[in-house]
């Protein structure tokens, strides 16, 4: 035939695929094995630090009401008669 190999059957073709497919699954459920606890990680660490960051922006509001309240007490103090 020229050097042409005639085709596997149909059957052995079918068994290459599914032990690839398999093979694949495989790879795939240990690599999400592994990614799902730094998923669990990381979304643990995001909630800190949007917890950390809410608590900024307070402080930081409260700062800015405070020195409000000292810019207002240094202008009427500015204004008393000494």
């Amino acid at each position: 035939m020229g050097g042409i190999r005639p085709a596997p059957p149909l059957a052995t073709f079918n068994q290459f695929i599914m032990d690839q497919l398999r093979h694949d699954h495989q790879a795939l459920q240990r690599q999400l094995e592994t990614t799902t606890p730094e998923k669990e990680h990381f979304r643990i660490r995001c909630e800190q630090l949007e917890t950390e960051l809410e608590q900024i922006r307070t402080e930081h509001n409260q700062m800015k009401r405070e020195f409000e309240i000292f810019k207002l007490k240094m202008q009427l103090n500015e204004q008393t008669p000494k």
